[in-house]
């Protein structure tokens, strides 16, 4: 296909993005889509923050320094690509919400380009626009379109690998394993639910018993470019993500998902895409039986069950990765679609096929853009907006308790809004209990509203934010009594009320004059 094409496509996909994401609401909501959303902001905004100031120190000392005064800092625990990206992006672009909303369209556009240049080679251009449409204004592929989170680069990187490993099926050529060994490790270095590529080549060599290939140095190109340039990250980055993991839900045969993975495919899917995808399985394994040339299909049938074999195996794997080989199904359900329209129907002429199938992908288009619910707003937008326009908190360390996502998004939208750094912000969840990485062994860390006052003031807090979610814990419940009935000591500055969650945000202020942070 030409660069005409491949532009035209990627700009209506990229279009459609942005239309999502203005009607779901995304460029005003809070960063709260998923308790990680925030702290993948927060991350990507640290590594924006440290290029920009022009590496001023190492990168560990930079980053204790920065999760001093925005506690939500993720870079160890997931791997550093994703934020690498972010950071680059903003330099050009700047760090605001809009323009990472504005990233996340253009990585779904390459996405949904990706896809249809490939769907445009097997078929037809139009089969490849409608599919990539389609794609891109699934629900579950939309949602995380208006999130700032992982999931669609990971979907990218994981097609581009397929893609590219079919290739090298097809030609046995270095240049296309060198190819998959790229993507594979950019994978592994945004999530390590990229470990399901490493499947790939062997379930493939199975699968076509081309025993021969497993003898070729090009065979294992990959796997040694991901153990010398993803290998380091895994084995030396502190607190990295299989590290945790592994403590809660690593390697086990979880048999409940025998069946709850091949229900969670439609669950996100969609019943009849995912019909039409197993249909196009069948139907290209009986084309490939019958001597088609199917290595792209080939491999794109490996990562489906790598994707199957894994989440059986590994406890972390939640049902959302599986995100990842959406784009996969959509191939596969390309081939019943264009068999449709290629059965000869005489007093149809070809345009009028051509014309039914742009009224049904508009159709569907615009019937899952209508049905995907807005974004829910919390009022952090607000409180952050008060909290940072204030000349008289300008020096004063704030303490926030709400749920993990609440906290999240109290700090990335302080973080966006001042000059960094600038405020020490604290989380009631790790400084007033303690728990383990899961929210297990949960415990409060004071039991009176005497030890809970003498914390505030040996730190000194100046600013206290509290909402529902965090009035329901016992250290949250504890720390708003305090506030309630030490009136003399803690003001009432101002609530907020959640415009899409039953409930309010409030805001402590000490009386008297705010002492300056001594952290």
């Amino acid at each position: 296909m030409s660069w005409y094409y491949r532009l035209g496509l990627f700009g209506l996909c990229f279009c459609l993005v942005l239309v999502i994401q203005w009607r779901g609401a995304a460029f005003r909501s809070e960063f709260g889509g998923s308790p990680d959303e925030p702290a993948h902001y927060v991350t990507g905004l640290m590594v924006h923050d440290y290029l920009a100031a022009g590496l001023p120190s190492g990168p560990l000392e930079y980053a204790r320094s920065y999760y001093r005064h925005y506690p939500k800092v993720g870079l160890g625990h997931w791997p550093p690509f994703f934020y690498v990206i972010q950071g680059v992006w903003g330099l050009v672009f700047g760090p605001s919400k809009i323009s990472l909303m504005v990233l996340m369209a253009a990585i779904t556009g390459v996405l949904a380009t990706v896809l249809g240049d490939g769907i445009s080679r097997e078929y037809s251009p139009g089969a490849g626009v409608c599919m990539a449409v389609v794609m891109t204004t699934q629900p579950a592929v939309a949602e995380y379109s208006r999130m700032l989170m992982a999931e669609t680069l990971m979907a990218l990187l994981v097609l581009l690998a397929v893609l590219a490993w079919g290739s090298y099926l097809e030609t046995e050529r270095w240049q296309a394993a060198a190819w998959f060994g790229l993507w594979s490790t950019l994978a592994l270095l945004t999530k390590g639910t990229g470990i399901a590529l490493a499947l790939v080549p062997p379930l493939s060599v199975l699968l076509t018993r081309r025993w021969r290939l497993a003898r070729r140095f090009s065979f294992w190109l990959p796997a040694i470019m991901v153990v010398v340039f993803a290998g380091p990250w895994y084995l030396l980055a502190p607190d990295a993500q299989h590290e945790s993991v592994a403590r809660f839900g690593g390697l086990q045969f979880i048999g409940v998902r025998i069946l709850g993975t091949l229900a969670g495919w439609p669950r996100m899917l969609g019943v009849i895409p995912t019909l039409a995808g197993i249909a196009g399985i069948l139907m290209w394994v009986f084309r490939i039986r019958r001597g088609a040339p199917g290595s792209k299909w080939q491999a794109a049938a490996c990562i489906l069950a790598s994707s199957y074999i894994c989440r059986l195996m590994i406890g972390a794997w939640e049902e959302r990765h599986l995100l990842s080989t959406l784009p996969v199904l959509f191939m596969f359900a390309c081939a019943p679609v264009a068999w449709l329209f290629s059965v000869p129907l005489k007093p149809l002429h070809k345009w009028v096929k051509v014309l039914l199938a742009g009224a049904a992908t508009a159709a569907v288009a615009t019937a899952n853009i209508y049905a995907l619910p807005p974004k829910a707003q919390f009022g952090f937008v607000e409180a952050a907006q008060h909290l940072t326009s204030a000349p008289r908190l300008r020096e004063a360390v704030f303490l926030v308790c709400s749920d993990s996502a609440g906290e999240g998004m109290l700090i990335s939208e302080v973080a966006m809004r001042e000059r960094r750094p600038g405020h020490v912000i604290l989380r009631a969840s790790k400084v007033l209990s303690s728990s383990d990485f899961m929210g297990g062994r949960y415990r409060s860390l004071f039991d009176n509203q005497a030890s809970v006052l003498q914390y505030l003031d040996s730190v000194p807090v100046g600013i206290v934010i509290i909402d529902a979610a965090g009035r329901k814990l016992p250290h949250g419940s504890l720390l708003a009594e305090t506030m309630r009935d030490h009136p003399e000591k803690w003001e009432l500055e101002s609530r907020y009320s959640l415009s899409r969650r039953p409930s309010e945000i409030l805001v402590y202020r000490r009386a008297g004059r705010l002492p300056n942070s001594q952290l």
